[in-house]
């Protein structure tokens, strides 16, 4: 079963190549064997004697042009690449292949020194980051302690008149004493003893 549409297509035998007969002959030209030479082997062949450019330039003078005058074909394949042209390879020098080597290796220098320098901010923020758990968590243990004291406290004041009276005579002295001094009872005076 054929695809809709392909019944109408010719093959590519039946396809007249316009350009096909006159390249043969200016090949021919070229190598001065003339219209008439019928030796084809492979040691006379002109494909083996002309440069790429040379063939190039009679596949150039051969071929049709588009609109925008680009040739039809497969001729410049080395030459044009996706739509761009490019140098041919042949025509490359060494030292601009030297230049693009060097290119290459300075990139690849700063590839990988931006590989360490992102493993060291890794590492750095590894480090970062367990020490701000440590910390949480020592704050969590810390509030939880807060929150069994003022427990505490509450269930003590509640309980004992004697806390409340102490409490509020001692509010009134924290108030002028700095926070940092606590002012213990003495044993008699102090109901509580831990």
């Amino acid at each position: 079963m054929a695809l809709p549409g392909r019944e109408s297509l010719p093959l590519l035998s039946e396809v007249p190549i316009e350009g096909k007969n006159t390249m043969c002959k200016r090949i021919s030209l070229v190598s001065g064997d003339g219209p008439e030479a019928t030796n084809s082997s492979s040691e006379h062949s002109t494909h083996r004697t002309l440069s790429v450019a040379e063939r190039n330039d009679i596949f150039l003078k051969c071929t049709q042009f588009d609109s925008k005058g680009t040739p039809y074909g497969m001729g410049q394949v080395s030459q044009v690449q996706k739509g761009k042209r490019k140098i041919c390879y042949a025509e490359s020098s060494t030292s601009s292949l030297l230049e693009i080597q060097d290119e290459f290796k300075s990139a690849r220098q700063k590839i990988a020194e931006n590989e360490a320098e992102n493993q060291r901010r890794d590492e750095e923020n590894r480090r970062r980051d367990e020490e701000n758990q440590r910390r949480d968590e020592e704050l969590r243990q810390s509030q939880a302690r807060i929150a069994q004291l003022e427990k505490y406290f509450l269930f003590m004041k509640d309980n004992n008149p004697n806390l409340t009276v102490y409490m509020s005579d001692s509010s009134a002295l924290d108030a002028s004493t700095p926070a940092t001094t606590t002012a213990t009872p003495q044993a008699e005076d102090n109901p509580l003893k831990f």
